[in-house]
C-alpha cells in the first residue's frame, strides 16, 4: 500500500466523522467525561465484563497476521505489569483468536484483556474507552483510527504507511515501532498517568483538517 492521499484521507474522515452526532453532553478532558458518556461507558463495559471506573483501552480488528493480535497481547501483558490499572478489550474474531486467548492466560492476565468477538455496535465500544491501540503489521486505510479521532478518543499505532499519516496529520496520539512492546507500553501510561492533551481537541483537528 502506498501513502495516503489527502484526499483519501478526506474521504475516510468525512464518514468516519459521521458516527459522532451525540444527543448529550461527552466532554473528554483532562480525564472529566459528560453524564452521557458515563451512561454508555457504564453499560457498553460492564456488558463485557469490565470496569467501567477502570482505564480502558481498546482495539478492533481480526485476529489475523495483518492485525498482529499476538502483539496486542504482548502489550496488554507489559502494560498491566507495570500498572494494574489498565484493562483491555478487542472487539473481533479470526484463526489467531484461541492462540491469542491462550497467550492472555498465560501471562495471567484474561481477567483483564476481555475479547468479545464480532460485536454489533463497534461505535459505542469505541466511545466508552479511553484509548484506542491498533497494532497493525500493515494499513490500507484504518478506519478504525478515523473513526477513534471522530470520536474523541486518543491513539496509540504502530509506526506503518497509513497508521502515520492519520496519526500525524490530526496529531491524534502516539506510534511505537512494530515490535516494540516497552514503547507501546509507555505510550499508553504516558496517556493514563497524566495524557496527552484533552482529548477533544482531536476531532476538532479532523474537522479543520477536512476544511
Amino acid at each position: 500500500a502506498g501513502v495516503l492521499s489527502r484526499g483519501a484521507m478526506a474521504t475516510l474522515l468525512v464518514a468516519m466523522l459521521a458516527i459522532e452526532r451525540p444527543t448529550g453532553s461527552r466532554k473528554r478532558e483532562h480525564g472529566t467525561h459528560g453524564g452521557a458518556f458515563h451512561a454508555l461507558r457504564r453499560v457498553s463495559l460492564r456488558g463485557h465484563g469490565l470496569e467501567p471506573g477502570v482505564f480502558t483501552v481498546g482495539m478492533i480488528g481480526n485476529f489475523k497476521k495483518q492485525k498482529n493480535p499476538f502483539e496486542f497481547a504482548e502489550i496488554a501483558n507489559e502494560t498491566i505489569a507495570q500498572n494494574a490499572g489498565i484493562q483491555f478489550i478487542f472487539a473481533g474474531d479470526g484463526p489467531l483468536r484461541e492462540k491469542t486467548e491462550k497467550r492472555l492466560k498465560d501471562c495471567g492476565i484474561a481477567s483483564k484483556v476481555k475479547i468479545t468477538g464480532w460485536i454489533d455496535n463497534p461505535e459505542e465500544m469505541i466511545k466508552s474507552i479511553d484509548l484506542f491501540l491498533l497494532t497493525s503489521r500493515w494499513e490500507g486505510l484504518p478506519c478504525t483510527l478515523a473513526q477513534a479521532a471522530a470520536a474523541r478518543v486518543p491513539c496509540v499505532a504502530s509506526d506503518i504507511r497509513g497508521n502515520r499519516e492519520i496519526i500525524r496529520e490530526l496529531n491524534m496520539g502516539e506510534l511505537y515501532k512494530p515490535g516494540d512492546i516497552k514503547a507501546a507500553a509507555a505510550a499508553i501510561l504516558l496517556f493514563k498517568n497524566r495524557g496527552k492533551k484533552p482529548a477533544e481537541e482531536y476531532s476538532v483537528k479532523a474537522k479543520v483538517f477536512l476544511k
